[in-house]
């Protein structure tokens, strides 16, 4: 089930902490194929049969320095693809966490310039050990609560997992509760059955280990 979406209309949230951004970085290079190829063929919306993608260009972003999370957003973006709304393409946000930008940020230039070119919307990521208090993936996501509600319960968009199934992934599903009760007015309880049914419409979709 973790899987591309066959829906590319619908937004998709992926958290992937660590090594677990790894698929991620697959669905970012297809969902750049779709945009590039609507752009050239607005017909072949939905008949992709393969990926013709070439190695990205190293991203000119400048270090931040001792900022406590990076979460940025370029809307004025001219190099193709455009931003994903332009093509009919649905959102796509990533949430990524390291301990420290110098050391293990994994796939810094490809991510990057997917942000740039317009194929990533937003990229967050929590460096947890670059400042006193720790920082995680889920700390983001509650911070965007509002974003993750929008695109998750209006849009009935997707939402991805990938990485340690020990801790990550049950705080990463806690926040999703507390987004849902908070940003819903639900119960915790609505909230929780909420989450159990975008699991049975294969809308909440984990890749875990422990």
């Amino acid at each position: 089930d973790f899987n591309f979406p066959a829906d590319v209309s619908r937004p998709m949230i992926m958290v992937g902490p660590g090594t677990g951004v790894s698929p991620f970085r697959g669905f970012l290079m297809y969902r750049r194929y779709q945009a590039l190829a609507i752009t050239r063929h607005p017909s072949s919306v939905g008949a992709w049969r393969g990926m013709d993608y070439h190695s990205l260009e190293e991203s000119d972003s400048d270090d931040e320095g001792g900022r406590r999370v990076v979460n940025t957003h370029h809307k004025n973006r001219s190099v193709s693809p455009k931003s994903s709304n332009e093509h009919g393409l649905g959102e796509v946000v990533l949430y990524f966490g390291c301990q420290n930008r110098n050391i293990d940020y994994l796939y810094k230039e490809d991510l990057e310039r997917f942000e740039k070119d317009g194929t990533l919307d937003a990229l967050h990521i929590a460096f947890s050990r670059e400042q006193e208090e720790k920082v995680y993936v889920q700390h983001l996501m509650e911070a965007n609560g509002e974003e993750v509600h929008r695109m998750l319960v209006e849009k009935k968009g997707y939402f991805f997992v990938c990485g340690d199934g020990t801790r990550m992934a049950r705080d990463v599903m806690a926040s999703v509760i507390r987004i849902f009760q908070k940003h819903g007015s639900l119960s915790e309880d609505a909230a929780r059955k909420h989450v159990i049914e975008m699991m049975k419409e294969k809308r909440y979709v984990q890749d875990i280990w422990s």
